[in-house]
């Protein structure tokens, strides 16, 4: 599966969780996943590329957290 097939597949169904679950607009769920998008490469990578923190495991998930939230 390609990189815009996955998340052509994928970010339809966040954006309705988001609305659902939080009762944001449109607007605000297609930013939170565009921003998701763009910090996981589509969806396709779950673990950071290159961390800022040299040595540190950086950001994981589609949204990249790091420190505490990483765990959670």
């Amino acid at each position: 599966m390609t990189e815009k097939s996955f998340f052509a597949l994928w970010a339809p169904w966040f954006m309705e969780r988001l609305i659902f679950d939080f009762k944001i607009s449109v607007l605000d769920a297609a930013a939170i996943i565009g921003n998701a998008a763009y910090e996981s490469g589509g969806f396709q990578s779950l673990q950071e590329k290159k961390p800022l923190v040299p040595g540190s495991r950086g950001g994981y998930g589609i949204m990249q957290w790091t420190g505490p939230r990483r765990k959670e």
